[in-house]
């Protein structure tokens, strides 16, 4: 079976970070194939000390759980505020730095990372099953949220200059031309040598905004597809965001 690295930045989420471990427990994949990473960084909030305790709590249930602080000295609430185009970069940048510490110091003795949100509500039981059987090398869920019904503006396909959000395709398997972040992908990706990159560059997401730089996961996706990998999105594995 192989071997899975979940990796979980986390900003202000404390309050939801017992119910994600929750989640990753009533996974029916063998525990001791998976190894959880969780980098807080900036937190007002008791986010790190709450790592620490589920660190404590759970190692014995994983392969492995680690848990890193990383300082960037940038202030953020939890909400809709973190999209604002005066802290947007600034966002995207630290969450670049903490991608990129995930993949280089923990990857190499795995098979495929996860990136999970810390604030995850519902992840079913198979889901990890799903993602391996479906054999892609990028592959994005469809996350839903209650406020907004899809939570990913980011992940499109892109005909005659018009974009469509993968979760509106009437098909399950939908082949991407961008994706966001909140992917499974199989290590060969980050063999070739690809990592996430920051452009200071605007552009129009799939919900009808702008963005003010590229998200974590645009020019990924990007430079995936230009190196010949697939990149996909996939209605049957959905994954349920608080509302926030």
């Amino acid at each position: 079976m192989k071997k899975i690295l979940v990796g979980i930045p986390v900003k202000n989420t404390g309050r939801f970070l017992e119910n994600l471990f929750n989640q990753l427990i009533n996974l029916n994949y063998n525990h001791k194939l998976i190894t959880v990473v969780l980098i807080e960084g900036d937190s007002h909030d008791n986010s790190f000390e709450i790592c620490k305790s589920l660190q404590n709590k759970y190692k014995h249930i994983f392969n492995d759980i680690n848990v890193f602080k990383l300082n960037f000295n940038f202030h953020l609430n939890h909400d809709f505020s973190r999209y604002e185009k005066h802290l947007f970069p600034d966002r995207i940048k630290n969450l670049i730095i903490t991608r990129n510490f995930i993949v280089d110091n923990f990857l190499d003795d795995n098979d495929y990372i996860w990136w999970v949100d810390s604030d995850f509500e519902i992840i079913e039981p198979n889901t990890i099953n799903q993602f391996i059987n479906h054999d892609k090398d990028v592959i994005i869920p469809k996350v839903t949220h209650d406020k907004w019904q899809y939570h990913d503006c980011g992940s499109v396909v892109i005909e005659n200059g018009i974009q469509h959000r993968f979760q509106f395709i009437n098909k399950n398997l939908v082949k991407l031309d961008r994706a966001d972040t909140h992917c499974f992908i199989k290590r060969h990706v980050f063999d070739a040598n690809i990592r996430y990159t920051y452009v200071q560059k605007e552009y129009a997401d799939g919900c009808g905004g702008n963005q003010h730089c590229y998200s974590d996961g645009t020019q990924f996706s990007f430079d995936c597809i230009n190196r010949g990998f697939e990149v996909y999105g996939v209605n049957d594995i959905i994954i349920k965001h608080h509302n926030v």
